[in-house]
């Protein structure tokens, strides 16, 4: 535990909770990382691998132009692009304090600039959409599972019990990634699977919570039935790498950032920063991927240029 001042009980069991927090979701975004280093390297002949991966698919070369550039497709991928400039370009490496504070600035801005990239991958794709952040989590993920590789392809699935979770492109069982132990180091992980897993169900989980809470204030109900949960749980779109990022952006603005202050060190800092970076740069790489052939070359490059 980092040197604070601790004034009473109460003090300490928040600092507590807020370290456990801070390593188990690091070592989320950490085990992402990871587990696309394994299968395709991570330096910049790993990109140019995991973008000839997407391009081999053949939902990929099912990806006719059919969309007309137009404005809210255009504001949306400029949005994103600016806004991850302004994640590269924070000069951490220079100044090394900076990440203890960036870090609590940056699932928000990562978020963001996936959403925007996202939403206008979305729009490149010709799917229906609707102004609301369920029905943007619900078409990337969809966008996830049908047109990028490993590991971002990963979904959770089912619900309300946790062990009854399904898990599409991912080689792990429910059991499996309930066993697994978020504190411990991704990095001695052979099974880094089950670490991904572990990040999409808890998740979910947590999706579900509030889906059931919103829809019981709503009806003005006091429960569900487990038929009812059921139901809904079926309609609750896959669990994907871009809720997890979205997860960390509410937390970050609302439910706990004290979660975001806590690095044993700057170097630990550093790394984080470096993680989250590395994994909303690749993610955004497959998409524009994605946009490229479905809008074609040179519309992909008016949009680069505007936002050069």
């Amino acid at each position: 535990m980092s040197h604070r001042i601790i004034e009473s009980t109460e003090d300490l069991q928040r600092i507590e909770s807020a370290e456990i927090a801070s390593t188990t979701f690091f070592n989320y975004i950490k085990a992402w990382v990871i587990s696309f280093g394994r299968d395709y390297g991570d330096d910049v002949y790993g990109q140019e691998a995991f973008v000839e991966r997407i391009k081999q698919d053949s939902n990929y070369i099912r990806i006719r132009r059919n969309v007309t550039m137009n404005t809210d497709l255009r504001n949306a991928f400029i949005r994103g692009k600016l806004t991850l400039r302004a994640i590269n370009a924070l000069p951490i490496d220079v100044h090394e304090d900076l990440a203890r504070i960036a870090i609590l600035w940056l699932p928000v801005q990562s978020y963001y600039s996936i959403h925007g990239i996202g939403l206008a991958t979305i729009l490149a794709l010709n799917m229906h959409y609707n102004n609301t952040h369920a029905s943007f989590l619900g078409q990337i993920s969809q966008v996830m599972r049908d047109y990028m590789p490993t590991p971002f392809c990963a979904c959770c699935n089912g619900g309300p019990v946790i062990r009854e979770y399904t898990f599409t492109h991912l080689c792990c069982s429910a059991e499996e990634v309930c066993d697994l132990i978020p504190l411990r180091n991704p990095q001695h992980c052979e099974e880094i699977e089950h670490f991904i897993g572990k990040s999409l169900s808890t998740t979910r989980t947590e999706f579900l919570e509030r889906r059931f809470a919103d829809t019981k204030k709503h009806l003005k109900r006091k429960r569900f039935s487990m038929v009812e949960k059921l139901k809904y749980c079926s309609n609750e779109p896959p669990t994907s790498v871009i809720h997890l990022l979205y997860r960390l952006r509410l937390r970050s603005n609302y439910d706990n950032p004290d979660m975001f202050l806590y690095a044993d060190s700057n170097e630990a800092a550093l790394e984080r920063y470096a993680n989250f970076k590395f994994l909303t740069n690749t993610i955004i790489t497959g998409l524009e991927t994605l946009m490229e052939k479905a809008i074609g070359s040179t519309e992909m490059i008016r949009l680069r240029v505007d936002t050069a």
